[in-house]
């Protein structure tokens, strides 16, 4: 989940990278429209971090979770040898 994750924010950023030029060349009255490029560009790194976040958290909370199964492992082990 958190490798999905990782790699949905990386092709995000690659894709608001090209949409934000490709719409500015395009939708550009009288030439290149910079406003529309940076939104592209500022919407796509937002969602981009947001993912990127997200996995880290999930990273975080994963690992968390296995330190825990191994405390509890390691405990009941141990009151088992008693």
């Amino acid at each position: 989940m958190v490798k999905a994750l990782n790699g949905f924010a990386y092709l995000l950023f690659g894709i608001a990278f090209i949409a934000g030029i490709v719409a500015g060349n395009h939708y550009g009255v009288s030439g290149f429209a910079w406003s529309l490029l940076l939104a592209y560009w500022v919407g796509g790194a937002m969602s981009g971090l947001f993912f990127l976040f997200l996995s880290r958290v999930l990273e975080n909370l994963e690992y968390m979770a296995e330190r825990m199964y191994e405390m509890e492992s390691f405990m009941r082990k141990r009151d088992s040898s008693s």
